[in-house]
């Protein structure tokens, strides 16, 4: 006899103390449907079919991710009749009518079955960031120094690749630094696809490099044009606090290099806010944006919802970042040394071959600042994986 299937049904009402307005916004982030579409369901008043055709256990994993929501459900078994109605303990002032869906009609706020399997898979995305231990920063470096080693030379590769197209396009006059930005996020986004096949046990290659110019697309185009704007306004804020305030800037503004105008200026103390404005302008836009890319790619967010799911992880786990980073450092230093003992040891070996062996410190400090750079990617992605799957 074949496999019982059955039906998920949201029953029209929601445990007390849910606010629909969240309850709605954290259905659409995590099943990624409409947010209009989110709301209809979560106000519905009455019995909706959210999911036909599941298995127990994925009707089972649906039903418990909703009822975290704050949405009352059943599971019916298909084929025993219709759904139930809501009990006298959960139902509003009547009870709720028989939604269209329960009857075999369309129902017009299902989410689609894919997204819903995929909620209830393993490593399911949570609708919002969680906080995690300090310790946790540590972890991640360590799972990033794992991904990293296990496929080194498609890393070192795909980094080496991104750089040599991207710094050509910054020297376009005018119009480079725009495209630079309009296309950062389309290709660190491709890494980000990567890195999450690498983690669910599939391979990295370089061409992943490429991934983000098919999956997410305008979406990853639109965060770029988003971080350029950003930077834009950084840049003007900093204008006006250090051109406007201290009053030395000429027609085309400050000008940095002139010695003359950098003692006025910090005479009369605009290096001092100068720099207190470029960390707090800094610290914003890298914790805006460390999540941005993988959040568009990999799980189809909005631009604005990506940016805004960075801000609040990064703000909840700021601890556990700040650990990372000091880890991250240590790692540095620690090939650093490595790589330095072994270009000293190698100079000693081979006198006959100064003249060609000068030029390994030059290689292995390309060498090592690619791998801190791909080091780095991989940390975005395991940190990402902590703080928003399960």
């Amino acid at each position: 006899m074949a496999d019982s299937t059955f039906q998920v049904v949201f029953l029209g009402n929601l445990r007390p103390g849910t606010v629909p307005e969240e309850a709605a916004d954290r259905i659409s982030s995590l099943f990624r449907i409409d947010r209009e579409r989110a709301d209809k369901l979560v106000n519905s008043r009455k019995q909706v079919v959210v999911r036909r055709g599941a298995s127990r256990r994925q009707a089972m994993a649906i039903r418990q991710r909703l009822e975290e929501l704050g949405l009352l459900t059943r599971m019916v078994e298909e084929g025993a009749g219709s759904p139930p109605q809501a009990t006298a303990a959960n139902r509003p002032d009547r009870d709720p009518p028989p939604s269209r869906s329960a009857t075999g009609e369309e129902n017009p706020y299902a989410a689609p079955a894919a997204e819903l399997e995929e909620a209830g898979a393993a490593g399911h995305r949570r609708a919002e960031p969680a906080r995690v231990p300090a310790g946790h920063g540590w972890r991640w470096m360590a799972d990033a120094f794992t991904m990293f080693k296990e496929q080194p030379w498609s890393w070192l590769g795909a980094i080496l690749l991104m750089y040599l197209l991207i710094m050509p396009v910054n020297l376009i006059p005018a119009v480079g630094w725009i495209v630079a930005y309009l296309v950062g996020p389309v290709f660190s986004g491709g890494l980000m696809i990567g890195a999450h096949a690498q983690a669910e046990g599939g391979r990295f290659r370089i061409a992943h490099l490429f991934s983000g110019f098919s999956q997410n697309r305008n979406r990853l185009l639109g965060l770029g044009a988003l971080i350029c704007l950003g930077g834009i306004a950084g840049m003007l804020v900093m204008f006006v606090l250090t051109g406007g305030m201290s009053g030395f800037a000429g027609p085309r503004g400050l000008n940095f290099s002139d010695p003359a105008t950098m003692a006025a200026i910090s005479a009369n103390g605009g290096m001092l806010l100068f720099i207190l404005v470029g960390l707090v302008l800094g610290t914003l836009f890298i914790m805006a944006t460390w999540f941005a890319s993988v959040l568009v790619a990999v799980d189809g967010e909005s631009p604005l919802t990506a940016l805004r799911l960075s801000f609040k992880a990064t703000w909840k786990n700021g601890l556990a970042f700040l650990v990372s980073g000091l880890a991250f450092i240590l790692v540095w230093m620690g090939i650093s040394v490595l790589m330095g003992i072994m270009v000293f040891v190698l100079v000693k070996l081979a006198p006959h071959l100064s003249r060609l062996w000068s030029l390994l410190p030059i290689a292995v400090m390309g060498i090592l600042g690619l791998a801190s750079m791909g080091l780095a990617t991989v940390l975005v992605y395991t940190s990402y994986r902590d703080i928003f799957r399960s």
